[in-house]
């Protein structure tokens, strides 16, 4: 972490124990986090928790929903949300998050996945790719309609390999969260999601990222809620959020 940021982490801490009661300071922090980021986000709040002694709960929230609906966590509003940056946008559009709070967080890129078992699929080239994706029944995409970027961006990846009518018949338009429920009841052979979707799932085999040149990474974001009850302590998790997830949110590579 940069020394300037560090400094910053320190001087919000310090508000967080100074004005806050009590009772108020022992409540934990609710975060609601889009599926792509939750384990990173468990991981990093755990290591939050333990320089700070501020506990978290994270919740895996439909962030679809989220936007469309007032959802919070059990008997409290969330004091922290994590979704992508067209989500955030849309929030911020709705006065769901408090303004001045966004914090960049993570990039993360699109892979695929095959059923826990199977063989991994040559994805290494633009063209094996391709190839793949031909040779494939069925291949799972979050539906676009459900404000899911992965499934916008694979309907574009299609048209960019020159293979949109072939893949027309074999796409399986779910909504985001559900993405990789598909490989999992044997409706797809192939999954496109986000890396650290896959990555997360069981019964899941991360095959690997796309080829670094086709790729175009999703950003996703953080902010404060409209209705936090800890906002200082919110934004002091978002700043050791953001130092801290860039290296645990990079995907691996395929076994």
């Amino acid at each position: 972490m940069k020394p300037n940021r560090s400094f910053h982490l320190a001087l919000v801490l310090l508000l967080c124990g100074t004005f806050m009661p009590a009772a108020l300071r022992a409540a934990p922090l609710n975060v609601a986090s889009d599926t792509a980021l939750f384990q990173p986000v468990r991981q990093a709040a755990s290591r939050f928790t333990a320089r700070t002694g501020i506990t978290l709960r994270v919740h895996k929230v439909d962030m679809a929903r989220y936007a469309a609906h007032a959802i919070h966590a059990p008997g409290h509003p969330f004091d922290v949300v994590i979704v992508n940056a067209g989500r955030y946008a849309a929030l911020a559009r709705q006065h769901r998050v408090a303004p001045g709070s966004h914090t960049d967080l993570a990039r993360i890129g699109v892979g695929i996945g095959v059923p826990a078992g199977r063989p991994v699929p040559d994805i290494a080239t633009i063209a094996a790719l391709r190839r793949t994706l031909l040779a494939a029944h069925r291949v799972a995409l979050a539906d676009p309609g459900s404000d899911a970027p992965s499934g916008t961006y694979a309907l574009t990846l299609f048209d960019r390999l020159g293979i949109a009518g072939s893949m027309k018949n074999k796409a399986v338009l779910v909504p985001g969260p559900l993405v990789v429920t598909q490989l999992q009841v044997g409706k797809a052979d192939l999954v496109l999601a986000e890396s650290t979707v896959l990555q997360q799932a069981p019964g899941v085999r991360f095959a690997g990222p796309l080829p670094a040149a086709l790729q175009q990474p999703i950003p996703f974001v953080g902010g404060v809620g409209a209705r936090a009850r800890r906002p200082v302590a919110a934004r002091a998790f978002l700043a050791f959020l953001a130092a801290e997830l860039g290296a645990s949110a990079r995907p691996r590579e395929a076994p």
